[in-house]
């Protein structure tokens, strides 16, 4: 899927011209890359006790499903968890219980990940070795992938061996200290890697183990090839855009003659969250070379909080994969809004189509880019530090125009105090403020801040205890609580 940069660009130019030639507003295309531009994997599916430790802290966090991944990431399983890894979207990485799993290269030329302990199961879909590599290192070994298939490693902790079997046409290049030769579909290789006989291969015909990671993995892998057969790549969206194949089960596509094709929730997929709107139901966490990144709730949106827009259509919340500013390329964002600060209070709220990729993380990717690596928080667990908050500024880069009352609903602004931002162990929801507007003039913003301001002064930013939505979805008395 990923290659070399150019190769990306025209593909992408073919696909944006098939895909928007009937867009009635039209874009511009921006030939330039955005200040970052770091591979990103995510966690799709989770179960049990998982920890992450990210490359610029010390102590662990608690993972969540749609928790962002990136190079020097290690993640942790606990007894009875397990975790799978999505790293674009044809190819994942699944970890068994018990099990410590670094991620050493994380980047479009290539992946590698080291398995410390452990099971590891690796589905790979499509894979073009000639544009990029795929590999793994275990205790005294690495596997390089050569053909999609499917693969397995069982390194346990204090055993003598290392187990590695693979499935599905694979083909995969073994190297250990002493030999190095090509592990085939239906074969499986032992590796010695203690004791007088340490570095010696034992090989052998394949066959699927009673491990339950193998039948979790083929429940996962029906799941998604299900869910591919519903998807629009290539067709709404491009294949960066990973994760959109899971918006049909979760709501409607519709043509706009405007916007092109734009997806909105079902209400039953909403209907757990009160007053819900984008970027309310989620948290903010830290993320190496981003910054302040957002992990929603909601289990289908990954690739509605990290591309494209949020839109307000005839009183309805949409989500367009593009916007009227784009890239050569759909570039990974750890969130599409605008954050402001007022009065101790940090707002943010969706940037609209016509607005330019504002980057509210830019005074510590600056940091990041000159050699200080670590002007952000260090996370504690299970709560990170909720400092610095993001930049309070416009800047070259902010948005070239703010929204009028068309492009954003009353409940669209979301806020939370200085010292609350950041803190992820509790779930929480604010109410909405009603956002004043002056109407648009020549030359004049929209969006009032002094108005804002006397606003947020009036209004006590009363915080409201979430209960677990499966909890809350059935109990209207619970609801109203909520609400409240």
């Amino acid at each position: 899927m990923y290659g070399s940069r150019s190769r990306k660009s025209f593909l992408f130019a073919a696909v944006m011209l098939s895909l928007f030639s009937y867009s009635a507003s039209g874009y511009v295309l921006i030939d330039d890359e955005p200040e970052i531009t770091d591979r990103v994997a995510r966690i799709s599916f989770i179960e049990g006790d998982v920890q992450i430790r990210r490359s610029e802290n010390v102590d662990w966090e608690k993972a969540a499903l749609n928790l962002p991944i990136v190079e020097g990431d290690i993640i942790a399983t606990g007894p009875r968890a397990r975790v799978e890894i999505q790293l674009n979207s044809r190819n994942y990485l699944r970890l068994g219980e018990d099990s410590l799993l670094s991620l050493t290269t994380l980047q479009d030329a290539g992946i590698a990940v080291s398995l410390q302990q452990g099971k590891l199961l690796l589905r790979v879909n499509d894979i073009s070795i000639d544009r990029e590599y795929l590999e793994i290192d275990a205790p005294r070994s690495t596997i390089a992938i050569q053909r999609s298939g499917e693969y397995f490693i069982d390194a346990a902790l204090n055993s003598d061996e290392v187990l590695i079997s693979v499935f599905d046409d694979g083909e995969a290049r073994i190297y250990s200290e002493t030999s190095g030769f090509t592990l085939r579909d239906g074969r499986s290789a032992r590796l010695l890697i203690s004791g007088r006989n340490a570095g010696e291969w034992d090989l052998s015909g394949s066959s699927y183990l009673a491990d339950p990671i193998f039948a979790w993995a083929r429940t996962r892998d029906n799941e998604i090839a299900q869910r591919l057969k519903r998807s629009h790549y290539d067709q709404y969206y491009d294949r960066d855009i990973y994760g959109a194949d899971e918006l049909t089960d979760y709501g409607d596509w519709t043509f706009d003659r405007d916007y092109g094709y734009i997806w909105s929730p079902h209400q039953r997929s909403i209907s757990y969250y009160s007053n819900w709107s984008p970027y309310r139901y989620g948290h903010w966490r830290w993320l190496p070379s981003f910054g302040w990144t957002w992990v929603n709730d909601e289990p289908w949106g990954w690739a509605t909080y990290h591309y494209g827009r949020w839109i307000w259509v005839k009183g309805r919340w949409y989500w367009t994969p593009y916007a009227y500013y784009r890239y050569s390329r759909s570039w990974w964002r750890p969130a599409i809004v605008y954050i402001t600060v007022v009065n101790n209070n940090v707002c943010w709220y969706p940037l609209s189509y016509h607005q330019r990729w504002y980057n509210y993380n830019r005074n510590y990717n600056r940091r990041h880019r000159q050699g200080n690596p670590n002007p952000g928080p260090v996370a504690t667990n299970p709560t990170p530090l909720p400092s610095p908050v993001p930049v309070d500024n416009e800047g070259p880069r902010g948005p070239r125009r703010f929204p009028n009352s068309q492009d954003l609903p009353d409940t669209g602004v979301i806020t939370v105090s200085k010292e609350d931002f950041g803190k992820w162990n509790v779930r929480w929801t604010h109410p909405f403020l009603r956002v004043p507007y002056k109407k648009q003039g020549s030359g004049e913003k929209c969006f009032n801040k002094t108005l804002l301001k006397s606003r947020l002064r009036q209004h006590s930013i009363r915080q409201t205890r979430t209960v677990l939505h499966t909890v809350c979805s059935h109990d209207a008395s619970c609801r109203k609580r909520i609400r409240r």
